[in-house]
C-alpha cells in the first residue's frame, strides 16, 4: 500500500514446497484470545484424502469485543506524504468494534492540515509478523469517489517506506480508466519489490462493495497465490520476499487522479468480519 501509494501519486492514474515459518511477536495475546485462535477454522478442507501438514493459526482478529493489543496506527498524524485527501490521526480512534465487526470510518471532518477527511490505517507492526503462510480477511469495503480500501503487508523493520510490499488487495471503486485497474468489480493484488512491481488485476464480474468477500494470500518460498472467495485470481513467482511481514488494514480517501469531490460520502465505512493468519 505504501509503495502502492507512491505509484498512485506518481503515475495516474492509480498508482498500490513450504518451509518452516518464522513468526515475530513482541506481545503475547491474552488467554481468552489464545482460546479464540485455537477455535478458528482452518482454511483447508479436512476431507482431503491425502492431507498435508495441518496449518497452525498464528494470529486471529475476530472482532468480537475489542481489538487485539497488537494493533496500532501505522502512520503518525496527517497524510504520510502521498497527496491524499484524508489525514490519519496517529491513533485508532477511527476504528471501532461492535456487532462482530471491526470498522474503519472515513469521515469528513476538520483536520490540522486542512484536508477534508480523516481515516485510519491499522497494523500489527511491532506486535505480530510472519514469514510465509496464509493471510486471510473477510471484508466489506465502501463505494464512493476517492475510496481506497486495502489489505497489505510490510516487512518487520523500522521504516515503512519502500519495498518489499505485498498488497493482498486494493480497490478503487470509482476509478474508471482505460487500464481497467478500477471500478466496482475490480480488485488488484500487487508485489512491489526493489526493481518494480508485479500486479494481478481481477474482475469479479459484480459489484464488490455490496457484500463481504474473502481475500486470501498463500505465501510460500518463491510463490504468492491470491484468491477471492475461494477463486484463485493469480500467482506471482518472481522477486517473492522471504522476510517476516506484518498485516495492515487501511481505508484512505483521494489521491492524484482519484480525488474526493461532492460525490464522496460524508461517512464511509470498511467493515472487517475477521483477519486470520496461518503458518503452513
Amino acid at each position: 500500500m505504501v509503495a502502492g501509494l507512491l505509484v498512485l501519486v506518481v503515475a495516474l492514474g492509480i498508482v498500490g514446497g513450504i518451509s518452516e515459518p518464522t513468526a515475530v511477536r513482541t506481545q503475547s495475546p491474552t488467554a481468552a484470545r489464545t482460546q479464540s485462535i485455537a477455535a478458528a477454522p482452518s482454511p483447508w478442507p479436512t476431507a482431503d484424502p491425502t492431507p498435508g501438514p495441518t496449518p497452525t493459526l498464528t494470529f486471529a482478529e475476530e472482532c468480537t469485543t475489542a481489538l487485539r493489543p497488537e494493533w496500532q496506527a501505522l502512520f503518525t498524524v496527517g497524510d504520510p506524504g502521498y497527496g491524499l485527501d484524508s489525514d490519519f490521526r496517529g491513533d485508532l480512534r477511527q476504528v471501532s468494534v461492535a456487532n462482530g465487526l471491526c470498522t474503519i470510518a472515513a469521515e469528513r471532518a476538520a483536520t490540522r492540515s486542512g484536508r477534508p477527511y480523516v481515516s485510519a490505517a491499522m497494523s500489527t507492526k511491532g506486535g505480530f509478523a510472519q514469514r510465509y503462510g496464509t493471510f486471510e480477511i473477510r471484508v466489506r469495503y465502501p463505494d464512493g469517489q476517492g475510496m481506497w480500501p486495502a489489505f497489505w503487508l510490510l516487512p518487520q523493520r523500522e521504516a515503512v517506506e519502500g519495498p518489499p510490499e505485498i498488497d493482498v488487495f486494493e480497490a478503487y471503486p470509482r476509478k474508471f480508466a482505460l487500464d481497467g485497474r478500477g471500478g466496482l468489480n475490480v480488485v488488484i493484488s500487487t508485489l512491489h519489490y526493489a526493481g518494480g512491481s508485479h500486479t494481478v488485476v481481477y474482475n469479479h464480474g459484480a459489484d464488490m462493495t455490496t457484500d463481504f468477500h474473502v481475500h486470501r494470500l498463500t505465501w510460500s518460498p518463491g510463490l504468492l497465490v491470491f484468491s477471492v472467495d475461494g477463486v484463485e485470481t493469480g500467482r506471482i513467482s518472481s522477486d517473492v520476499p522471504d522476510v517476516p511481514m506484518y498485516p495492515i488494514i487501511s481505508l484512505a480517501v483521494g489521491a492524484a487522479g482519484y480525488r474526493a469531490d461532492d460525490r464522496t460520502p460524508s461517512i464511509a465505512t470498511m467493515d472487517v468480519d475477521y483477519l486470520r493468519v496461518w503458518a503452513n
